[in-house]
């Protein structure tokens, strides 16, 4: 009997095994067979192991060979979590594999690079992105991460307009912010200030004079870049 010596594949992957010289083939160990036709056998074995096979002529005459199938270890792969992200930002990606291997990147919009493992990526929206690793025995391994634009809005609960240039002013903070309204109201629920960008400021007055000590009502009204809306309601005390 003769037979293909020797295969190497993947975890997970099957391999086709096949002899010759004989009429009739008995396979062993049969666990991992996944199917026999003839001459020829399928199998997924997990781990490397050795095949034997038994072939008997038409005169009932046996031989014996045996083949080795060599089962790669499964690669893996280390990506950079999923990152939120302002608009503009030059957003570093790495993925480390555990062995030598090449790198690609999928889609390879907006990327510095698409066969490296550590690209720069300027997405203009919400972006997931898939690297398929493959190490030096053909196995691949994939992972994935996804850059975020969400909304990022801070609204403090107290300042105090006294001129020692810390706190004088009320503001919101945040990023990746396309409009805003942030309308701040007295105690009598009469409208004072409104402020219109991350920018502006309310330092404190109204009408040109100081307004006074106490709890302001505010309303806030934004979209993100993405035009979805938010509505966010608050108060801030005023101190001096």
């Amino acid at each position: 009997v003769s037979q293909s010596r020797y295969f190497s594949i993947c975890p997970g992957e099957i391999a086709n095994l096949w002899a010759s010289g004989a009429l009739y083939y008995q396979w062993s160990p049969t666990a991992t067979i996944v199917n026999q036709t003839g001459n020829q056998i399928w199998v997924n074995p997990s781990n490397s192991i050795n095949f034997q096979v038994i072939g008997t002529d038409m005169y009932g005459c046996r031989d014996t060979a045996y083949v080795e199938v060599v089962v790669h270890p499964l690669p893996t792969i280390a990506i950079s979590p999923n990152i939120q992200a302002f608009y503009g930002d030059q957003i570093q990606l790495e993925a480390i594999g555990n062995s030598p291997g090449t790198y690609t990147w999928s889609p390879p919009e907006f990327l510095s690079c698409v066969n490296c493992p550590n690209p720069i990526a300027n997405p203009d929206n919400d972006y997931s992105y898939l690297v398929t690793f493959v190490d030096l025995n053909g196995c691949v391994a994939t992972s994935s991460v996804a850059i975020s634009y969400e909304s990022i809005i801070y609204v403090p609960n107290t300042f105090i307009p006294d001129g020692n240039e810390t706190n004088d002013f009320f503001r919101a903070y945040g990023g990746n912010i396309k409009t805003m309204e942030l309308m701040i109201f007295n105690r009598w629920g009469e409208l004072i200030r409104t402020l219109t960008s991350l920018e502006d400021s309310w330092d404190g007055t109204y009408n040109g004079l100081p307004s006074p000590d106490g709890t302001y009502t505010w309303k806030l009204n934004y979209t993100d870049k993405q035009e979805r809306k938010y509505q966010l309601t608050g108060h801030v005390t005023l101190l001096r």
